[in-house]
């Protein structure tokens, strides 16, 4: 089992698509309630992968749940097989910063 394989189903990492529709297209939660916008080539130069700040920064939010009860009815969760490996990976990189 990989590293992000063991993370995923860990639960501590959430991950949802919005189809495409911004360049941000996948909203990634970490463990420590870190959010991130990533493109689908997030270490290509045009790519993007940017801190978004932690769920509690985010006034909008009470709590873990209610972002994620949130974003569960905005966008697509993915299941660990349909994430993208280049994103798969800016979220170990992203991890391993936290």
């Amino acid at each position: 089992m990989s590293k992000f394989e063991d993370e995923f189903k860990n639960e501590n990492i959430v991950v949802w698509d919005n189809g495409g529709e911004t360049a941000d297209r996948y909203t990634v939660v970490t463990e420590k309630q870190y959010v991130f916008g990533m493109s689908g080539n997030p270490f290509h130069p045009q790519g993007f992968s940017q801190f978004a700040g932690r769920i509690q920064d985010w006034k909008v939010y009470k709590d873990f749940d209610d972002f994620v009860s949130t974003w569960d009815k905005k966008e697509t969760r993915l299941g660990i097989d349909e994430i993208p490996e280049e994103v798969q990976k800016a979220i170990l990189d992203r991890m391993e910063d936290e």
